[in-house]
């Protein structure tokens, strides 16, 4: 059985039906609306289209036994959460696909005994619908792959954990992520909103970690940061509230924050400065920039925890990124542990103008003295 490279709609309101054997290829959707149980048991390796599922018909939607690599595949669902879903399962434990987007519906991540669901995107979508495990012994657990970005707007129950590799996922106001699964962030960026509590969930960032709705506030468990990792900081009001629009970012840490493995210079903050519409821009505030006079003329708390682990904390192994910072004319940036918060600080440079005035202020004077 070969489905043609064009749009086509599954409808099955009663009984089971089974789609066995063959293949399907080409480039169009299967658009299934069923009422009840329906099997495609058809081989979609050579598939580059949409399968889609409207979860207000009733039924389930199982893709059967299909081969690891379905990276061609884009999954679409609809729908309320409360219906049978789409069901991945198959005698492994994870599938790879190339596009997951959706207003609703559920996604039911069962595998052989669990799965692990790679989205391997390189577009950007956002899916609104449920990501949840598979069944009580079935757990299921999310890998984002692809440079494109993925954001998950809706109350995922899904317990296992969370990786991203490549890209961006980000998790949007009124999402969240059920157990306790840990997330680790090899590579790409993890953008977390403000108001998704992922207290329960421990991290380790080897990539980016980004808080807020620009700026705001990561709530999370315990992390550990690693060589190569970055805190892309953002602010766009310096007389403004930590982990707040109007202010800057802020990790809300509930556990340790573990800098032991981090080596000189291995991790960056980037420090970037957003208007107050936030967009690339400056800062409101940074008024002080004249002062020139050595002292700290502003400073932020970016990151709160309950326990360094070890007690361990050296400067020496951040890099602070300025070069997203424009308000000028220029300034110099520290790190420095304050009790159990990352606080930086920015010193105001004076202008070479102001250099040379105070040169020749210290020139005049020292010529007075001798005389």
């Amino acid at each position: 059985m070969t489905f043609p490279p064009r749009a086509t709609t599954i409808v099955n309101n009663t009984g089971t039906l089974s789609l066995n054997g063959g293949s399907v290829t080409g480039t169009g959707t299967l658009a299934f609306s069923v009422a009840s149980q329906t099997r495609l048991f058809s081989d979609l390796s050579g598939f580059s289209g949409t399968i889609s599922h409207d979860n207000d018909a009733g039924g389930q939607l199982r893709l059967w036994n299909q081969p690891t690599d379905l990276s061609g595949t884009k999954i679409v669902t609809s729908g309320g959460t409360s219906g049978g879903g789409l069901l991945l399962i198959n005698g492994g434990n994870d599938h790879t696909i190339g596009e997951l987007s959706g207003t609703g519906g559920t996604i039911l991540m069962r595998g052989g005994n669990g799965l692990t669901l790679t989205v391997d995107q390189s577009t950007d979508t956002t899916y609104s619908g449920l990501l949840q495990d598979g069944d009580a012994n079935r757990i299921g657990t999310l890998v984002k792959d692809g440079t494109g970005s993925l954001t998950l707007g809706f109350a995922n129950t899904y317990t296992g954990t969370t990786t991203v590799n490549a890209g961006t996922l980000s998790l949007a106001s009124g999402s969240s992520h059920s157990g306790s699964g840990d997330y680790t962030v090899n590579g790409g960026i993890l953008e977390i909103a403000t108001g998704v509590d992922l207290s329960g969930h421990d991290m380790t960032i080897a990539g980016v970690i980004s808080p807020g709705n620009s700026p705001g506030t990561a709530a999370t468990g315990a992390q550990t940061w690693l060589d190569g990792g970055s805190y892309l900081w953002e602010i766009n009001n310096s007389a403004g509230i930590k982990g707040v629009d109007e202010g800057w970012d802020w990790l809300d840490i509930d556990g340790t924050l573990d800098l032991t493995n981090l080596g000189t210079g291995g991790f960056t903050i980037d420090i970037d400065s957003l208007s107050l519409a936030n967009s690339i821009g400056d800062a409101a505030g940074f008024e002080s920039w004249s002062k020139g006079d050595g002292l700290v003329d502003y400073s932020f708390i970016i990151a709160t925890f309950d326990s360094l682990t070890d007690d361990y904390f050296d400067a020496g192994d951040f890099i602070l990124d300025s070069s997203g910072f424009s308000n000028g004319p220029s300034w110099d940036w520290q790190i420095k542990l304050s009790g159990s918060d990352l606080v930086l600080e920015a010193y105001a440079v004076p202008e070479p103008s102001s250099t040379a005035l105070l040169g020749l202020g210290g020139l005049a004077l020292a010529l007075r003295r001798r005389r």
